[in-house]
């Protein structure tokens, strides 16, 4: 699900506005699920949120799959 906004190899998909994923690999549990849900970086600093989170509430298990 997530190539197909940041590329098969998660380095970004420049056509489709996804980023590359692996500045994910800094951040712990915790600040990936306060990522996911307030999109909220590591630093405090609001980044764009994905287009089709506003559509989908993630629950507690859906960011703890993802983060794994």
């Amino acid at each position: 699900m997530c190539a197909e906004c940041h590329g098969a190899d998660f380095r970004g998909d420049p056509l489709e506005g996804g980023p590359p994923l692996a500045i994910l690999s800094i951040y712990d549990e915790q600040e990936f699920a306060r990522l996911m849900k307030t999109a909220v970086s590591q630093a405090g600093v609001p980044v764009e949120r994905m287009s089709w989170l506003p559509e989908v509430e993630l629950n507690d298990r859906d960011v703890a799959d993802l983060y794994e």
